[in-house]
């Protein structure tokens, strides 16, 4: 039976949503929220100050250690343990300044800087001290060349307590000869004064500059 008109109660009106409301209430929050703070940059004038000191520190290191050199190089020539190393024996001899210890060739490498090629071999001594040294003087780059993993050397190195050079391997030695490396006093390799003044001058430019 059809319902008639009088008895049928008219639905609600349901409100139509507003469709910029919450982008209203969005933006009501966003400006409520506190800016955001401004990023800190670093003053250039602590980066110079902290370039200045690395300077000054390189320079000291490397003043000390030419004026250490020089004062190990009268030990060096003195003591008959520092005469040049000949490969006569697997074990390790001592002497007062300088130290012969067995060794075996891990690797031979080389690298250039300004045109020229610096030779290197990497050692691996009986007690596991592994080393990376520089090879000068007459006869280093036919040494790099003989050079191949697992040959046996004799490492001479300086052991002298109290400086620059201690620890240092001065000669090297194969069944063809021996060799200096940059460390021996007589190479004619020792930059550390080269290095001071470099030190030096970053320092002195760079004070300079902020006094400017």
């Amino acid at each position: 039976m059809p319902t008639s008109p009088a008895n049928h109660s008219p639905e609600p009106v349901r409100d139509a949503p507003n469709r910029y409301s919450f982008h209203s209430r969005m933006s009501v929050r966003l400006a409520d929220e506190p800016p955001a703070p401004p990023k800190r940059r670093i003053d250039p004038r602590w980066v110079l100050m902290a370039v200045m000191l690395v300077g000054l520190v390189e320079g000291s290191y490397f003043f000390w250690a030419g004026r250490s050199a020089l004062a190990a190089a009268p030990i060096f020539r003195a003591d008959e343990s520092c005469k040049a190393p000949s490969l006569v024996s697997s074990r390790t001899v001592s002497g007062r300044a300088c130290r012969l210890e067995a060794a075996v060739v891990v690797s031979a490498t080389y690298s250039s800087a300004g045109g020229r090629r610096s030779y290197r071999l990497i050692t691996m001594s009986a007690e596991g001290t592994r080393d990376y040294t520089a090879l000068a003087g007459n006869g280093s780059i036919a040494l790099w060349r003989r050079a191949h993993p697992t040959e046996r050397v004799v490492l001479q190195r300086f052991v002298a307590p109290g400086y620059y050079l201690t620890g240092k391997i001065t000669a090297i030695a194969d069944s063809a000869g021996s060799v200096m490396t940059r460390y021996h006093p007589d190479s004619g390799t020792h930059y550390e004064a080269m290095y001071a003044a470099v030190g030096f001058l970053i320092f002195a430019c760079i004070l300079a500059l902020l006094l400017l």
